[in-house]
């Protein structure tokens, strides 16, 4: 029920003293025994993702320039590690969905990496043909695996 329209369109929001904040606002936080709070919203690329903040339930308090710094950096850190997540989480759905479309050939699929030539992916076909579970040969050097005798 926050209003966080202010924090997306800010970037921020500094309240030294929560009790004067409109009374919807001061009602939620006060409630929650918070007496000043500092907020910055997560972005991935301009689109808010979230937002981090220090709460002070001991006392009325200035935030001083360090610790506002500080909360950028943590917010910064955190956007990172979730793009980061969003991005992994991508490329693990992408390759499950590789995975299920050259399983269903019966024709040899294998990628491998050009700097080192250990295999990257490997079908359901090419793990038959060397009775070994796709997943057992990845990570191999594909010409040891391919040229074996």
């Amino acid at each position: 029920d926050y209003n966080y329209k202010v924090i997306v369109k800010s970037g921020m929001y500094v309240a030294e003293d929560v009790s004067t904040l409109p009374q919807g606002d001061r009602e939620i936080l006060e409630m929650q025994g918070i007496k000043a709070l500092a907020i910055v919203t997560l972005y991935d690329n301009k689109q808010p993702l979230g937002y981090v903040g220090f709460d002070s339930c001991n006392k009325i308090r200035r935030w001083n320039h360090e610790e506002i710094s500080f909360l950028r950096s943590i917010a910064a850190f955190i956007s990172t590690l979730i793009i980061r997540r969003r991005v992994n989480d991508n490329i693990r759905e992408s390759l499950n969905i590789l995975q299920l479309v050259s399983d269903s050939s019966e024709k040899i699929i294998y990628a491998n990496g050009l700097d080192d030539y250990k295999l990257l992916f490997v079908n359901r076909a090419m793990g038959d043909a060397l009775n070994k579970r796709p997943e057992e040969l990845v990570g191999q050097l594909c010409y040891t695996v391919i040229q074996r005798k």
